[in-house]
């Protein structure tokens, strides 16, 4: 029985840590697009016949949740309630280059933004 409500728990934990980040993602992500366009997101005329950007706005949010991955694994996960596990990191190189994947797919969207 203790296991289970391990579990529960470290569910939970997941599930806050993923509100919490896409909340402060969007929130910042919806002030450099209104920056950028003037208008705020979301706003379906932006997309209007351009569905290049929508494109570009889904692998923004696929960047976030590689952003969020690597933050749960190598910080968070490590934040426990019990069960003295030792928790594998993601080594330093694959976390080099899952940022700069993530980050690559994020500022994709902003730069088409601007020239668009």
């Amino acid at each position: 029985m203790n296991k289970l409500s391990y579990y529960y728990l470290e569910f939970i934990k997941i599930l806050a840590t993923i509100v919490i980040l896409f909340a402060l993602f969007g929130t910042i992500n919806d002030v450099i697009i209104q920056l950028i366009s003037g208008t705020s997101f979301p706003d379906a005329s932006m997309f209007q016949g351009k569905s290049y950007l929508l494109l570009l706005f889904i692998a923004q949010f696929i960047g976030f949740s590689i952003i969020t991955l690597v933050l749960y694994v190598n910080i968070i996960a490590s934040v426990g309630f019990g069960l003295k596990k030792e928790r594998r990191k993601f080594p330093k190189s694959w976390v080099n280059k899952l940022i700069t994947i993530a980050l690559l797919l994020i500022f994709a969207f902003y730069i088409v933004l601007l020239f668009s």
